[in-house]
């Protein structure tokens, strides 16, 4: 049974992992299990590279009420003294050990990763008595939104904009974990912007997750059959996911035949159903939407070992975005 945490648990177990990258540490330094939670903010910022916004924020413009919410924070919309705009994602304290786990993993995570195509973690902090990630406003909103409201917009290049950065970050041996429409937003440069490394997991040496950390997260719709049957998070599923770009394309979720998600389980563990692409394979068959139906259908592959790699799938687009 989850047991209640508080703010410095979160922050000793990112410490914690900060000490699992760089052990050397381990010789000179000792956590109180009673530090105060800015003081262990305070030094991670100093040793991991994050900046530390506290002060900075109580000098920007914040409404009293967010602008979304969820069972585990708030996010806000800030404004800088510059007029600049930022996503303040705080963390409720109530919230139980496991996603504290998740909190503190996505900043490890997310502070490694640098990319026009990742949002950016511009520091973390304490924001009206909690723990806040803060980022770059992205006033486009989702990508999703995006396409929708500018129906001449080119999917088939954003769907090659989300292949290119999967493969940067199974380069370097990341796992996303979670990829779909919703944690896709549209930066002003028209670049897209993965956000959402709460489920990530990096399999290197120095640092890794157990999949008892990861729990089991995502969304059904997008997840391949071993997710759905409890496996570690892994490259393939994440290719399983980018298959399911073709909501980008059709503006329809992965199974919208299925108005509920549960019985999804049951058509891809069982029946080895793919998604229904008909929306693509209308006559007649654009050469776009053709090599777009043969590469989904290799990310959908049953076994996971056949199907494309990330590297090999931007090729594969590459070609898509010349005819």
């Amino acid at each position: 049974m989850s047991r209640g945490y508080n703010l410095a648990w979160v922050c000793r177990y990112f410490f914690q992992e900060f000490l699992r990258t760089y052990p050397l540490f381990r010789k000179t330094v000792q956590v109180p299990s009673n530090l105060a939670v800015a003081d262990i903010v305070a030094y991670l910022t100093k040793h991991a590279g994050i900046t530390d916004l506290t002060g900075e924020l109580t000098k920007w413009q914040a409404p009293d009420y967010p602008i979304a919410a969820g069972g585990q924070g708030q996010v806000y919309c800030a404004s800088r003294s510059d007029g600049a705009l930022f996503a303040i994602k705080c963390i409720n304290s109530h919230t139980d050990e496991k996603y504290g786990k998740h909190t503190a993993q996505e900043l490890s995570t997310w502070a490694k990763l640098k990319n026009p195509k990742i949002l950016e973690l511009s520091g973390l902090g304490m924001f009206r008595g909690r723990l806040a990630m803060i980022s770059p406003w992205m006033e486009g909103g989702s990508v999703k939104n995006v396409l929708k409201a500018n129906p001449s917009m080119d999917a088939y290049a954003v769907c090659e904009q989300l292949a290119e950065v999967v493969r940067f970050l199974h380069d370097l041996n990341v796992v996303h974990g979670d990829i779909k429409g919703d944690n896709l937003l549209m930066g002003p440069d028209g670049n897209i912007k993965l956000t959402d490394f709460g489920l990530s997991v990096m399999h290197d040496k120095t640092l890794q997750f157990s999949s008892t950390e990861l729990g089991g997260g995502g969304t059904l719709r997008w997840m391949e059959k071993l997710y759905l049957d409890g496996a570690e998070r892994t490259k393939e599923a994440d290719i399983y996911a980018v298959g399911m770009s073709k909501e980008l394309i059709t503006g329809k979720i992965p199974f919208a035949e299925i108005t509920n998600s549960v019985p999804v389980i049951k058509v891809v563990l069982h029946e080895k159903r793919t998604p229904d692409i008909s929306d693509l394979a209308k006559e007649p068959i654009s050469p776009r939407a053709y090599i777009m139906i043969g590469a989904m259908h290799r990310c959908w592959r049953y076994d996971p070992k056949e199907r494309i790699e990330a590297k090999e799938l931007v090729k594969l687009l590459d070609v898509m975005g010349k005819v």
